[in-house]
């Protein structure tokens, strides 16, 4: 009996021995970088947000982008400017760098722009470019003359019209007038008429009355 309990004994003991010696396993590289990605969440009760790091403001890439980002901070003289309606062409220069820009735009926006530290070369391109604006713009100014002239035209038709419409009233209120004039011309006549008939018959009654008084006042006379 005491042999089985030191068996049992002895068992128990080397279990106990054999849970403290096993090694722990090591956490992964995602297991140790799980609390700081738990940090880095958003806690809305705690009203936490996590530090980004501001993007990298984009340096401008080609001519024209660089171009631009020089006026904008006033890096460049203006040499040359030629406009051709909504065309035209420049000549910049860079002071600091001493780079020329030939540039060919449309609406004030750049749409071709060579950069050289050759003088002669930027020379050159400008004038290609001047050339090319005043090629692509005849269309344009051709439009722009014949909108003005169209407008043109128009406020004289406008003008004639109305013109028109007032002589055409002036005359119309003519012949109206005139018909009423005409009708009163009418009706004066038929009135002299009436009233000339009107006179002879009373000068008819006139006389017929002379002539009795003559023939009473004779008769008078005799008796007398």
């Amino acid at each position: 009996m005491s042999i089985h309990r030191s068996a049992i004994l002895a068992i128990v003991t080397m279990t106990v021995l054999s849970a403290c010696t096993t090694p722990v396993p090591k956490q992964s590289a995602v297991t140790q970088e799980a609390p700081a990605a738990a940090e880095a969440k958003l806690d809305p009760a705690a009203g936490q947000t996590p530090a980004v790091k501001p993007a990298a403001t984009p340096q401008p890439s080609g001519a024209g982008a660089q171009l631009q980002q020089l006026i904008q901070e006033r890096a460049v003289t203006e040499l040359r400017t030629v406009y051709n309606g909504a065309y035209g062409a420049s000549l910049l220069f860079d002071t600091h760098s001493l780079e020329y820009y030939a540039a060919l735009f449309y609406n004030k926006d750049f749409w071709k722009v060579t950069k050289t530290l050759d003088s002669k070369r930027a020379e050159q391109r400008y004038e290609q470019y001047a050339r090319k604006s005043a090629s692509l713009a005849e269309a344009d100014l051709r439009r722009i003359r014949l909108q003005a002239s169209y407008a043109h035209t128009e406020a004289q038709l406008n003008e004639r019209s109305a013109e028109l419409s007032a002589l055409q009233a002036d005359l119309d209120a003519q012949r109206e007038q005139a018909r009423q004039i005409a009708a009163q011309q009418t009706v004066a006549h038929q009135e002299a008429a009436r009233l000339s008939k009107q006179q002879a018959d009373a000068q008819k009654q006139l006389k017929a009355l002379k002539d009795s008084i003559r023939r009473l006042e004779a008769q008078q006379a005799k008796l007398r």
